[in-house]
């Protein structure tokens, strides 16, 4: 069954959401206010599912959150451009995805 909670505006938002079990899922409007990222589609997966890097899986109250990706992966739903950390961290995490999957490309 597919239950989802609407859609919040960043990400911050979306960790700071209470009251999410394993299988909703959820829009995120943009990673960040100050990013580009376009909408984003995570899951919430039971914690501790994968390693938390700011992008695949990301660590919310009570659930991880499990980002849905198609075939290419943008840098900046990984944060890329979110004004504050380490911008070639963000990148790299990224690509670390993508080579993980078997390939892919990062825009």
């Amino acid at each position: 069954m597919f239950y989802s909670l609407g859609r919040v505006a960043t990400v911050a938002d979306m960790v700071a959401m209470t009251g999410a079990a394993v299988g909703y899922y959820i829009q995120v409007q943009s990673y960040t206010a100050t990013n580009n990222s376009g909408i984003l589609t995570f899951v919430a997966v039971a914690e501790s599912t994968g390693t938390a890097d700011g992008g695949s899986y990301i660590d919310g109250v009570g659930v991880q959150w499990k980002q849905i990706f198609g075939p290419d992966v943008t840098a900046e739903s990984f944060g890329l451009g979110a004004a504050s950390g380490s911008e070639a961290t963000r990148l790299q995490r990224a690509i670390n995805y993508v080579s993980a999957q078997g390939g892919g490309t990062v825009t």
